[in-house]
Protein backbone atom coordinates (compact mmCIF):
# COMPACT_ATOMS: atom_id res chain seq x y z
CA UNK A 1 0.00 0.00 0.00
CA UNK A 2 1.30 3.36 -0.98
CA UNK A 3 2.16 6.04 1.81
CA UNK A 4 -0.01 8.75 1.88
CA UNK A 5 2.17 11.84 0.06
CA UNK A 6 3.02 14.84 2.65
CA UNK A 7 3.28 17.93 0.84
CA UNK A 8 6.23 20.66 0.70
CA UNK A 9 4.20 23.35 3.25
CA UNK A 10 3.77 21.11 5.72
CA UNK A 11 7.21 19.30 5.82
CA UNK A 12 8.71 23.04 5.78
CA UNK A 13 6.20 23.83 8.92
CA UNK A 14 7.60 20.36 10.57
CA UNK A 15 11.15 21.20 10.02
CA UNK A 16 10.14 24.83 11.61
CA UNK A 17 8.92 23.40 14.46
CA UNK A 18 11.51 20.20 15.25
CA UNK A 19 14.31 22.75 15.23
CA UNK A 20 13.16 26.45 16.38
CA UNK A 21 9.63 25.98 17.75
CA UNK A 22 10.38 22.57 19.75
CA UNK A 23 14.03 23.78 21.15
CA UNK A 24 12.17 27.28 21.91
CA UNK A 25 9.28 25.44 23.73
CA UNK A 26 11.29 23.17 25.67
CA UNK A 27 13.73 25.92 26.70
CA UNK A 28 10.40 27.77 28.14
CA UNK A 29 9.69 24.96 29.82
CA UNK A 30 12.78 24.56 31.12
CA UNK A 31 13.12 27.85 31.97
CA UNK A 32 9.94 27.84 33.92
CA UNK A 33 10.29 24.58 35.89
CA UNK A 34 13.94 26.11 36.84
CA UNK A 35 11.89 29.60 37.69
CA UNK A 36 8.93 27.61 39.60
CA UNK A 37 11.64 25.60 41.72
CA UNK A 38 13.32 28.57 42.24
CA UNK A 39 10.27 30.11 43.90
CA UNK A 40 9.87 26.91 46.51
CA UNK A 41 13.94 27.71 47.12
CA UNK A 42 13.12 30.92 47.95
CA UNK A 43 10.54 30.53 50.14
CA UNK A 44 11.99 28.23 52.04
CA UNK A 45 15.13 30.24 52.37
CA UNK A 46 12.95 32.62 53.78
CA UNK A 47 11.45 30.37 55.80
CA UNK A 48 14.47 28.87 57.00
CA UNK A 49 16.14 32.68 57.86
CA UNK A 50 13.17 33.72 59.56
CA UNK A 51 13.50 30.68 61.82
CA UNK A 52 16.99 31.70 62.69
CA UNK A 53 15.64 35.13 64.10
CA UNK A 54 13.59 33.85 66.15
CA UNK A 55 15.89 31.37 67.50
CA UNK A 56 18.28 34.28 67.88
CA UNK A 57 15.34 36.42 69.53
CA UNK A 58 14.97 33.36 72.04
CA UNK A 59 18.77 32.72 73.06
CA UNK A 60 18.95 36.53 73.53
CA UNK A 61 15.21 36.37 75.65
CA UNK A 62 17.19 33.92 77.90
CA UNK A 63 20.30 34.95 77.85
CA UNK A 64 19.21 38.48 79.29
CA UNK A 65 16.82 36.51 81.97
CA UNK A 66 20.04 34.29 82.66
CA UNK A 67 22.41 37.81 82.87
CA UNK A 68 19.49 39.44 85.29
CA UNK A 69 19.20 36.27 87.53
CA UNK A 70 22.54 36.19 88.42
CA UNK A 71 22.41 39.53 90.07
CA UNK A 72 21.59 37.50 92.93
CA UNK A 73 24.46 35.81 93.14
CA UNK A 74 26.37 38.28 92.90
CA UNK A 75 24.79 40.43 95.64
CA UNK A 76 26.41 39.70 98.94
CA UNK A 77 22.90 41.38 100.48
CA UNK A 78 20.92 38.98 98.42
CA UNK A 79 22.97 36.02 99.67
CA UNK A 80 22.66 36.86 103.00
CA UNK A 81 19.02 37.62 103.48
CA UNK A 82 18.37 33.64 101.43
CA UNK A 83 20.54 32.00 103.53
CA UNK A 84 18.83 33.02 106.85
CA UNK A 85 16.06 31.48 108.83
CA UNK A 86 13.59 33.46 109.74
CA UNK A 87 11.66 31.65 113.00
CA UNK A 88 9.64 34.84 113.58
CA UNK A 89 8.30 37.60 111.35
CA UNK A 90 9.77 40.75 112.82
CA UNK A 91 11.85 43.52 112.54
CA UNK A 92 14.91 42.45 110.89
CA UNK A 93 12.31 39.97 108.24
CA UNK A 94 10.51 43.35 107.34
CA UNK A 95 13.76 44.91 106.21
CA UNK A 96 15.42 42.05 104.62
CA UNK A 97 12.35 41.74 102.93
CA UNK A 98 12.15 45.34 101.59
CA UNK A 99 15.51 45.05 100.39
CA UNK A 100 14.84 42.10 98.18
CA UNK A 101 11.64 43.64 97.00
CA UNK A 102 14.28 46.36 95.43
CA UNK A 103 16.86 43.79 93.94
CA UNK A 104 13.59 42.30 92.36
CA UNK A 105 12.76 46.27 91.73
CA UNK A 106 16.15 46.93 90.07
CA UNK A 107 16.40 43.52 88.44
CA UNK A 108 12.93 44.00 86.69
CA UNK A 109 14.32 47.45 85.36
CA UNK A 110 17.08 45.76 83.39
CA UNK A 111 14.99 43.60 81.13
CA UNK A 112 11.52 44.25 79.43
CA UNK A 113 10.54 40.67 79.38
CA UNK A 114 10.11 40.15 83.33
CA UNK A 115 6.62 40.12 84.67
CA UNK A 116 6.95 38.29 87.84
CA UNK A 117 9.74 37.22 90.11
CA UNK A 118 10.35 35.26 92.93
CA UNK A 119 13.24 34.07 95.07
CA UNK A 120 12.79 31.14 97.39
CA UNK A 121 15.34 30.61 99.99
CA UNK A 122 16.51 27.37 101.05
CA UNK A 123 14.22 27.85 104.41
CA UNK A 124 11.18 28.33 101.75
CA UNK A 125 11.03 32.29 102.53
CA UNK A 126 9.36 33.53 99.59
CA UNK A 127 10.45 37.43 98.33
CA UNK A 128 8.34 38.65 95.33
CA UNK A 129 7.30 42.11 93.67
CA UNK A 130 3.88 40.79 93.83
CA UNK A 131 1.05 41.42 95.84
CA UNK A 132 0.43 37.93 96.66
CA UNK A 133 1.42 34.48 96.04
CA UNK A 134 -1.40 32.36 95.01
CA UNK A 135 -1.29 28.77 96.80
CA UNK A 136 -1.63 26.71 93.37
CA UNK A 137 1.90 28.77 92.42
CA UNK A 138 3.47 28.50 95.75
CA UNK A 139 2.50 24.35 95.76
CA UNK A 140 3.95 24.30 91.97
CA UNK A 141 7.10 25.74 93.33
CA UNK A 142 7.60 23.67 96.26
CA UNK A 143 6.47 20.17 94.68
CA UNK A 144 7.29 20.35 91.24
CA UNK A 145 9.96 23.04 90.38
CA UNK A 146 12.40 23.41 93.29
CA UNK A 147 12.48 19.12 93.05
CA UNK A 148 13.19 19.43 89.57
CA UNK A 149 16.16 22.22 90.26
CA UNK A 150 17.28 20.00 92.69
CA UNK A 151 17.69 16.97 90.88
CA UNK A 152 19.46 18.64 87.91
CA UNK A 153 21.68 20.51 89.47
CA UNK A 154 22.59 23.77 87.98
CA UNK A 155 20.43 23.17 84.99
CA UNK A 156 18.37 25.87 83.94
CA UNK A 157 14.22 25.25 83.70
CA UNK A 158 11.87 26.11 81.72
CA UNK A 159 8.25 25.32 82.36
CA UNK A 160 5.66 24.50 79.68
CA UNK A 161 2.91 27.11 79.69
CA UNK A 162 0.36 27.46 82.59
CA UNK A 163 -2.32 29.57 83.86
CA UNK A 164 -3.29 30.83 86.74
CA UNK A 165 -6.40 30.95 88.40
CA UNK A 166 -6.18 34.83 86.68
CA UNK A 167 -6.30 32.71 83.53
CA UNK A 168 -3.44 34.34 82.64
CA UNK A 169 -0.20 32.37 80.71
CA UNK A 170 3.09 32.25 81.84
CA UNK A 171 5.89 30.48 80.94
CA UNK A 172 8.36 30.26 84.27
CA UNK A 173 12.66 30.45 83.79
CA UNK A 174 13.62 28.87 86.86
CA UNK A 175 17.18 28.13 88.28
CA UNK A 176 19.15 27.51 91.45
CA UNK A 177 21.27 30.52 94.07
CA UNK A 178 24.13 29.01 94.32
CA UNK A 179 26.50 30.68 97.59
CA UNK A 180 29.55 32.06 95.18
CA UNK A 181 31.80 30.95 98.28
CA UNK A 182 30.52 27.67 99.34
CA UNK A 183 28.77 26.54 96.27
CA UNK A 184 25.76 25.30 98.62
CA UNK A 185 22.55 26.35 97.64
CA UNK A 186 21.14 29.59 99.00
CA UNK A 187 17.99 29.51 97.60
CA UNK A 188 15.66 29.73 94.23
CA UNK A 189 14.35 32.42 91.62
CA UNK A 190 11.31 32.04 89.63
CA UNK A 191 11.11 34.04 86.61
CA UNK A 192 7.51 34.15 85.10
CA UNK A 193 7.42 35.92 81.83
CA UNK A 194 3.58 35.92 80.40
CA UNK A 195 2.38 34.25 77.14
CA UNK A 196 1.19 37.45 75.59
CA UNK A 197 4.30 39.76 76.63
CA UNK A 198 6.22 37.05 74.69
CA UNK A 199 4.49 36.73 71.98
CA UNK A 200 4.59 40.50 71.53
CA UNK A 201 8.20 40.69 71.56
CA UNK A 202 8.39 37.54 68.93
CA UNK A 203 6.01 39.39 66.36
CA UNK A 204 8.50 42.23 66.47
CA UNK A 205 11.40 39.74 64.97
CA UNK A 206 9.14 37.54 63.28
CA UNK A 207 8.68 38.31 59.03
CA UNK A 208 5.51 36.27 57.76
CA UNK A 209 5.15 38.40 54.58
CA UNK A 210 6.66 36.69 51.43
CA UNK A 211 5.35 38.26 47.94
CA UNK A 212 2.11 38.60 49.67
CA UNK A 213 1.54 35.94 51.28
CA UNK A 214 1.63 35.12 55.23
CA UNK A 215 3.91 31.97 56.30
CA UNK A 216 2.76 30.87 59.73
CA UNK A 217 5.23 30.24 62.17
CA UNK A 218 4.60 28.49 65.17
CA UNK A 219 7.07 27.08 68.17
CA UNK A 220 6.20 24.42 70.27
CA UNK A 221 8.04 22.54 73.40
CA UNK A 222 7.48 18.84 74.00
CA UNK A 223 3.55 19.56 75.15
CA UNK A 224 2.47 22.83 74.36
CA UNK A 225 2.56 25.69 72.21
CA UNK A 226 4.53 28.63 73.06
CA UNK A 227 4.03 30.76 70.33
CA UNK A 228 2.25 30.91 66.75
CA UNK A 229 2.14 33.83 64.20
CA UNK A 230 -1.83 33.17 64.13
CA UNK A 231 -4.53 32.88 67.26
CA UNK A 232 -3.92 29.85 69.07
CA UNK A 233 -7.79 29.26 69.62
CA UNK A 234 -8.11 29.22 65.41
CA UNK A 235 -6.17 25.92 64.95
CA UNK A 236 -7.69 22.85 64.74
CA UNK A 237 -6.87 20.25 67.43
CA UNK A 238 -6.15 17.72 65.14
CA UNK A 239 -4.11 19.47 63.06
CA UNK A 240 -1.72 20.47 66.31
CA UNK A 241 -1.52 16.97 66.89
CA UNK A 242 -0.32 16.61 63.34
CA UNK A 243 2.42 18.96 63.81
CA UNK A 244 3.49 17.36 67.12
CA UNK A 245 3.48 14.29 65.47
CA UNK A 246 5.54 15.33 62.89
CA UNK A 247 8.35 16.86 64.63
CA UNK A 248 9.03 13.87 66.83
CA UNK A 249 8.87 11.36 64.20
CA UNK A 250 10.09 13.52 61.45
CA UNK A 251 12.59 16.19 62.91
CA UNK A 252 15.39 14.82 60.99
CA UNK A 253 14.02 15.32 57.73
CA UNK A 254 12.76 19.52 59.10
CA UNK A 255 15.98 20.08 60.49
CA UNK A 256 17.82 19.93 57.59
CA UNK A 257 15.67 20.37 54.28
CA UNK A 258 12.00 20.60 54.32
CA UNK A 259 8.79 18.12 54.77
CA UNK A 260 5.45 17.77 53.55
CA UNK A 261 2.69 17.56 55.34
CA UNK A 262 -1.21 17.08 54.59
CA UNK A 263 -4.36 18.25 56.93
CA UNK A 264 -7.60 18.06 55.73
CA UNK A 265 -6.82 17.89 51.66
CA UNK A 266 -4.70 20.42 52.06
CA UNK A 267 -0.06 20.24 51.69
CA UNK A 268 1.67 22.26 53.64
CA UNK A 269 5.30 22.47 53.68
CA UNK A 270 7.20 23.26 56.98
CA UNK A 271 10.77 23.84 57.62
CA UNK A 272 12.11 23.96 61.71
CA UNK A 273 14.78 24.50 63.70
CA UNK A 274 15.37 23.34 67.62
CA UNK A 275 16.06 26.05 70.05
CA UNK A 276 19.30 24.76 72.50
CA UNK A 277 18.45 26.75 75.09
CA UNK A 278 15.21 26.15 75.79
CA UNK A 279 14.28 23.18 73.67
CA UNK A 280 11.61 24.67 71.21
CA UNK A 281 10.91 23.86 68.34
CA UNK A 282 11.02 26.40 65.80
CA UNK A 283 8.60 25.91 63.19
CA UNK A 284 7.89 27.58 59.69
CA UNK A 285 4.84 26.54 57.23
CA UNK A 286 2.84 27.50 54.76
CA UNK A 287 0.25 26.19 52.47
CA UNK A 288 1.10 24.93 48.98
CA UNK A 289 -1.35 26.44 47.36
CA UNK A 290 0.03 30.05 48.15
CA UNK A 291 3.25 28.78 46.54
CA UNK A 292 1.25 27.15 43.52
CA UNK A 293 -0.86 30.63 43.28
CA UNK A 294 2.39 32.59 42.83
CA UNK A 295 4.03 29.97 40.83
CA UNK A 296 1.17 30.28 38.07
CA UNK A 297 1.45 33.57 38.43
CA UNK A 298 4.85 33.76 37.49
CA UNK A 299 3.92 31.21 34.68
CA UNK A 300 1.41 33.38 33.70
CA UNK A 301 3.82 36.09 33.68
CA UNK A 302 6.44 34.19 31.35
CA UNK A 303 3.23 33.03 28.96
CA UNK A 304 2.64 36.79 28.28
CA UNK A 305 6.23 37.22 27.70
CA UNK A 306 6.51 33.69 25.59
CA UNK A 307 3.08 33.79 23.52
CA UNK A 308 4.27 36.97 21.70
CA UNK A 309 7.77 35.58 20.80
CA UNK A 310 5.88 32.07 20.03
CA UNK A 311 3.44 34.38 17.71
CA UNK A 312 6.60 36.41 16.07
CA UNK A 313 8.02 32.83 15.33
CA UNK A 314 4.90 31.10 13.54
CA UNK A 315 4.53 34.61 11.39
CA UNK A 316 7.90 34.47 10.51
CA UNK A 317 7.53 30.11 9.79
CA UNK A 318 4.81 30.76 7.82
CA UNK A 319 6.31 33.81 6.14
CA UNK A 320 9.08 32.07 5.18
CA UNK A 321 7.33 29.06 4.56
CA UNK A 322 5.15 31.38 1.70
CA UNK A 323 7.67 32.24 0.27
CA UNK A 324 9.32 28.91 -0.26
CA UNK A 325 6.09 27.11 -1.21
CA UNK A 326 4.33 29.46 -3.49
CA UNK A 327 6.83 29.61 -6.12
CA UNK A 328 7.37 25.84 -5.98
CA UNK A 329 3.19 25.78 -5.65
CA UNK A 330 3.07 28.20 -8.90
CA UNK A 331 6.30 25.68 -10.70
CA UNK A 332 3.81 22.51 -9.55
CA UNK A 333 0.64 24.09 -11.42
CA UNK A 334 3.00 24.96 -14.72
CA UNK A 335 4.66 21.71 -14.71
CA UNK A 336 1.13 19.98 -14.56
CA UNK A 337 -0.08 22.71 -17.41
CA UNK A 338 3.02 21.21 -19.56
CA UNK A 339 1.48 17.63 -19.62
CA UNK A 340 -1.70 19.01 -20.98
CA UNK A 341 0.07 20.96 -23.61
CA UNK A 342 0.14 24.24 -22.24
CA UNK A 343 3.60 25.64 -22.08
CA UNK A 344 3.29 28.84 -19.86
CA UNK A 345 6.01 30.65 -18.73
CA UNK A 346 6.51 31.64 -15.58
CA UNK A 347 7.18 35.53 -13.93
CA UNK A 348 9.76 35.77 -11.47
CA UNK A 349 9.00 38.54 -9.02
CA UNK A 350 11.91 38.55 -7.01
CA UNK A 351 14.61 41.02 -7.12
CA UNK A 352 17.12 38.84 -5.44
CA UNK A 353 18.35 35.53 -7.17
CA UNK A 354 18.32 32.56 -5.25
CA UNK A 355 17.66 28.79 -5.79
CA UNK A 356 13.66 28.73 -6.64
CA UNK A 357 14.60 31.55 -9.07
CA UNK A 358 17.36 29.88 -10.73
CA UNK A 359 14.71 26.86 -10.86
CA UNK A 360 12.12 28.70 -12.37
CA UNK A 361 14.64 30.17 -14.60
CA UNK A 362 15.47 26.60 -15.73
CA UNK A 363 11.93 25.51 -15.73
CA UNK A 364 11.49 28.82 -18.20
CA UNK A 365 14.04 27.64 -20.56
CA UNK A 366 12.97 23.80 -20.52
CA UNK A 367 9.63 25.18 -21.64
CA UNK A 368 10.72 27.32 -24.56
CA UNK A 369 13.07 24.24 -25.87
CA UNK A 370 10.25 22.28 -25.20
CA UNK A 371 7.90 23.95 -26.82
CA UNK A 372 10.17 24.92 -30.18
CA UNK A 373 10.98 21.02 -30.43
CA UNK A 374 7.61 20.14 -30.41
CA UNK A 375 6.70 23.15 -32.81
CA UNK A 376 9.63 22.16 -34.96
CA UNK A 377 9.03 18.26 -34.81
CA UNK A 378 4.97 18.92 -35.84
CA UNK A 379 6.41 21.34 -38.77
CA UNK A 380 8.85 18.24 -39.43
CA UNK A 381 6.16 15.61 -39.44
CA UNK A 382 4.02 18.21 -41.86
CA UNK A 383 6.82 18.92 -44.10
CA UNK A 384 7.28 14.84 -44.42
CA UNK A 385 3.57 14.04 -45.38
CA UNK A 386 3.89 17.32 -47.24
CA UNK A 387 7.06 15.67 -49.21
CA UNK A 388 5.34 12.21 -49.51
CA UNK A 389 2.45 13.54 -51.00
CA UNK A 390 4.73 15.22 -53.53
CA UNK A 391 6.54 12.30 -54.06
CA UNK A 392 3.24 10.38 -54.79
CA UNK A 393 1.67 12.45 -57.01
CA UNK A 394 5.38 12.52 -58.76
CA UNK A 395 5.18 8.61 -59.36
CA UNK A 396 1.71 7.66 -60.57
CA UNK A 397 2.05 4.16 -60.61
CA UNK A 398 5.84 3.55 -60.41
CA UNK A 399 5.44 -0.34 -60.63
CA UNK A 400 3.48 0.08 -64.01
CA UNK A 401 6.17 2.87 -65.21
CA UNK A 402 8.92 0.58 -63.89
CA UNK A 403 7.44 -2.57 -65.60
CA UNK A 404 7.26 -0.42 -69.02
CA UNK A 405 11.41 0.43 -68.92
CA UNK A 406 12.14 -3.24 -68.45
CA UNK A 407 9.99 -4.02 -71.57
CA UNK A 408 11.39 -1.20 -73.56
CA UNK A 409 14.84 -1.85 -72.35
CA UNK A 410 14.00 -5.94 -73.62
CA UNK A 411 12.87 -4.46 -76.93
CA UNK A 412 15.92 -2.20 -77.27
CA UNK A 413 18.50 -5.14 -76.68
CA UNK A 414 16.44 -7.10 -79.73
CA UNK A 415 16.71 -4.17 -82.05
CA UNK A 416 20.58 -3.55 -81.32
CA UNK A 417 19.79 0.01 -79.71
CA UNK A 418 22.70 0.02 -76.87
CA UNK A 419 22.35 3.83 -75.45
CA UNK A 420 18.29 3.22 -75.21
CA UNK A 421 18.59 0.05 -72.99
CA UNK A 422 21.30 1.46 -70.76
CA UNK A 423 18.92 4.07 -70.21
CA UNK A 424 15.98 2.65 -69.67
CA UNK A 425 17.80 -0.02 -67.41
CA UNK A 426 18.93 3.53 -65.20
CA UNK A 427 15.51 4.37 -65.04
CA UNK A 428 14.44 1.39 -64.10
CA UNK A 429 16.77 1.17 -61.21
CA UNK A 430 16.17 4.87 -59.79
CA UNK A 431 12.39 4.01 -59.97
CA UNK A 432 12.89 0.97 -58.28
CA UNK A 433 15.46 2.30 -55.79
CA UNK A 434 12.36 5.06 -54.96
CA UNK A 435 9.51 2.83 -54.32
CA UNK A 436 11.67 0.96 -51.39
CA UNK A 437 10.06 1.60 -48.22
CA UNK A 438 11.64 3.12 -45.43
CA UNK A 439 13.95 6.66 -45.41
CA UNK A 440 17.19 5.35 -43.98
CA UNK A 441 19.27 3.21 -46.99
CA UNK A 442 22.82 2.61 -46.77
CA UNK A 443 25.72 5.29 -48.57
CA UNK A 444 26.06 2.57 -50.76
CA UNK A 445 22.65 2.00 -51.95
CA UNK A 446 22.45 6.37 -52.01
CA UNK A 447 25.43 5.87 -54.40
CA UNK A 448 24.11 3.23 -56.75
CA UNK A 449 21.28 5.81 -57.28
CA UNK A 450 23.33 9.18 -58.09
CA UNK A 451 25.30 6.75 -60.51
CA UNK A 452 22.35 5.55 -62.39
CA UNK A 453 20.97 9.01 -62.90
CA UNK A 454 24.84 10.12 -64.47
CA UNK A 455 24.44 7.25 -66.71
CA UNK A 456 21.03 9.00 -68.07
CA UNK A 457 22.56 12.64 -68.12
CA UNK A 458 26.12 11.44 -69.46
CA UNK A 459 23.92 10.15 -72.84
CA UNK A 460 21.51 12.95 -72.78
CA UNK A 461 24.97 15.74 -72.51
CA UNK A 462 26.86 13.14 -74.85
CA UNK A 463 29.51 12.38 -72.11
CA UNK A 464 29.79 15.57 -71.34
CA UNK A 465 29.63 15.11 -67.00
CA UNK A 466 32.41 13.35 -65.73
CA UNK A 467 31.55 12.14 -62.03
CA UNK A 468 34.04 10.68 -59.51
CA UNK A 469 33.99 9.23 -55.82
CA UNK A 470 36.43 8.49 -53.13
CA UNK A 471 34.89 6.31 -50.95
CA UNK A 472 35.77 3.29 -48.59
CA UNK A 473 34.21 0.28 -47.83
CA UNK A 474 33.72 0.95 -44.14
CA UNK A 475 31.73 4.30 -45.11
CA UNK A 476 29.82 2.46 -48.12
CA UNK A 477 28.20 0.24 -45.16
CA UNK A 478 27.06 3.59 -43.22
CA UNK A 479 23.67 4.68 -42.99
CA UNK A 480 21.69 7.60 -44.14
CA UNK A 481 18.97 9.46 -45.38
CA UNK A 482 17.31 8.21 -48.61
CA UNK A 483 17.68 11.02 -51.41
CA UNK A 484 20.07 13.65 -49.81
CA UNK A 485 22.85 12.92 -53.10
CA UNK A 486 21.19 12.99 -56.63
CA UNK A 487 19.40 16.48 -56.21
CA UNK A 488 22.92 17.77 -55.44
CA UNK A 489 24.02 16.12 -58.28
CA UNK A 490 21.50 17.38 -59.98
CA UNK A 491 21.19 20.77 -59.15
CA UNK A 492 25.53 20.77 -60.09
CA UNK A 493 24.63 19.39 -63.42
CA UNK A 494 22.11 21.86 -64.47
CA UNK A 495 23.43 24.97 -62.71
CA UNK A 496 27.09 24.14 -63.08
CA UNK A 497 28.16 22.05 -66.01
CA UNK A 498 25.57 22.56 -68.53
CA UNK A 499 26.25 26.45 -69.09
CA UNK A 500 30.15 25.33 -69.25
CA UNK A 501 31.70 25.43 -72.33
CA UNK A 502 33.19 21.87 -73.15
CA UNK A 503 33.25 19.08 -70.51
CA UNK A 504 32.93 19.40 -66.57
CA UNK A 505 33.76 16.86 -63.85
CA UNK A 506 31.75 16.19 -60.61
CA UNK A 507 33.77 15.06 -57.80
CA UNK A 508 32.47 13.42 -54.37
CA UNK A 509 34.95 13.46 -51.25
CA UNK A 510 33.87 11.34 -48.23
CA UNK A 511 36.14 11.82 -44.74
CA UNK A 512 35.44 11.19 -40.97
CA UNK A 513 35.80 13.10 -38.46
CA UNK A 514 35.24 12.18 -34.94
CA UNK A 515 31.38 11.18 -34.92
CA UNK A 516 30.78 13.12 -37.75
CA UNK A 517 30.87 12.16 -41.82
CA UNK A 518 31.92 15.13 -44.19
CA UNK A 519 30.97 14.71 -47.81
CA UNK A 520 32.02 17.82 -50.78
CA UNK A 521 30.07 17.89 -53.55
CA UNK A 522 32.83 19.71 -55.62
CA UNK A 523 32.13 20.67 -59.76
CA UNK A 524 34.40 22.82 -61.96
CA UNK A 525 30.91 24.28 -63.75
CA UNK A 526 30.35 27.85 -63.96
CA UNK A 527 29.82 28.83 -60.28
CA UNK A 528 27.20 31.74 -59.00
CA UNK A 529 27.53 35.00 -58.26
CA UNK A 530 27.53 36.85 -55.24
CA UNK A 531 24.17 37.80 -55.48
CA UNK A 532 22.63 33.94 -56.21
CA UNK A 533 24.87 32.52 -53.46
CA UNK A 534 24.30 34.86 -51.00
CA UNK A 535 20.61 34.48 -51.67
CA UNK A 536 20.65 30.46 -51.22
CA UNK A 537 22.45 30.91 -48.03
CA UNK A 538 20.02 33.12 -46.89
CA UNK A 539 17.25 30.17 -47.73
CA UNK A 540 19.39 27.50 -46.31
CA UNK A 541 19.45 29.55 -42.90
CA UNK A 542 16.10 30.92 -42.82
CA UNK A 543 13.42 29.27 -40.09
CA UNK A 544 11.99 26.41 -42.14
CA UNK A 545 8.55 26.79 -40.93
CA UNK A 546 8.54 30.43 -43.14
CA UNK A 547 10.04 28.39 -45.92
CA UNK A 548 7.88 25.75 -45.85
CA UNK A 549 4.40 28.16 -46.34
CA UNK A 550 6.24 29.41 -49.59
CA UNK A 551 4.46 28.03 -52.70
CA UNK A 552 7.76 27.40 -54.46
CA UNK A 553 8.08 23.90 -52.18
CA UNK A 554 7.25 22.01 -55.12
CA UNK A 555 10.69 21.31 -56.10
CA UNK A 556 13.19 19.34 -54.34
CA UNK A 557 16.69 21.32 -54.00
CA UNK A 558 19.21 22.32 -51.30
CA UNK A 559 16.99 24.26 -49.35
CA UNK A 560 14.75 20.91 -49.01
CA UNK A 561 18.00 18.91 -48.56
CA UNK A 562 19.31 20.91 -45.97
CA UNK A 563 15.82 21.24 -43.81
CA UNK A 564 15.63 17.30 -44.41
CA UNK A 565 19.06 16.87 -42.95
CA UNK A 566 18.18 19.13 -40.13
CA UNK A 567 15.13 18.35 -39.04
CA UNK A 568 15.85 14.75 -38.64
CA UNK A 569 19.63 14.79 -37.20
CA UNK A 570 19.69 18.08 -35.71
CA UNK A 571 20.71 21.66 -35.85
CA UNK A 572 24.22 21.20 -35.93
CA UNK A 573 23.89 19.27 -39.43
CA UNK A 574 23.32 20.68 -42.66
CA UNK A 575 24.54 21.83 -45.89
CA UNK A 576 27.16 24.42 -46.13
CA UNK A 577 28.27 26.29 -49.97
CA UNK A 578 30.80 27.79 -50.96
CA UNK A 579 31.23 29.06 -55.02
CA UNK A 580 32.84 31.25 -56.96
CA UNK A 581 31.98 32.65 -59.90
CA UNK A 582 33.51 31.16 -63.30
CA UNK A 583 35.27 28.36 -61.41
CA UNK A 584 33.31 26.13 -59.45
CA UNK A 585 30.75 25.26 -56.27
CA UNK A 586 31.38 23.18 -53.09
CA UNK A 587 28.48 21.91 -51.14
CA UNK A 588 29.28 20.65 -48.13
CA UNK A 589 27.32 18.24 -46.20
CA UNK A 590 27.34 17.42 -42.83
CA UNK A 591 25.56 14.33 -40.94
CA UNK A 592 26.21 11.78 -37.83
CA UNK A 593 28.17 8.47 -38.39
CA UNK A 594 25.48 5.74 -38.35
CA UNK A 595 26.92 2.48 -38.18
CA UNK A 596 23.97 0.19 -37.06
CA UNK A 597 20.09 0.67 -37.74
CA UNK A 598 18.30 0.88 -34.31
Amino acid sequence: MQKPKMNLYIKIIMIYIFLILLPLTILFFTFTYKALSEIQTNYLSFMMENNNQLNQRISLIITDIDRVSSLSVIDDEAQRILSKNYKTYGVENLTDREKMINLISISSTLSTFFYEVIYVSQYEMFYTNLSSISQELEDRIINEWIPYLTANGNKRMITDIYQKNTGVAYISINRRILNPYSYKVNGYVFINIRQKDLQRNLDKTNRTKKDGFITNTIILSENNIIYHSKDEDSLPIEFNRVIFDTIKNNWESIEKSRLKIEFEGNEYIMTGIKNEDTGWYIIQYIPMKYIANYSKKTLYFYLFIMLPILSLFLLLGYYFSERIVSPVHKLKCAMKKVENGIFEQLKDKSKKANEIDELIESYNTMVIRLEKTIRQKYISEMNKRTIEFKMLQAQINPHFLYNTLNLITSMAELEGNGKIGRVSNSLARMFRYNIQEGDIVRIKQELEQVSNYVTIQKLRFYDKVEFCYEISEEIESYYMLKFLFQPLIENAIFHGIENKDGPGKIDMIFKEEQEMLIIKIIDDGVGMSEDTYLGILEKITRRREEYFKQERYDHIGIENIHCRIRDYYGEEFGLHIESILGEGTIIEMKIPIVKEMK
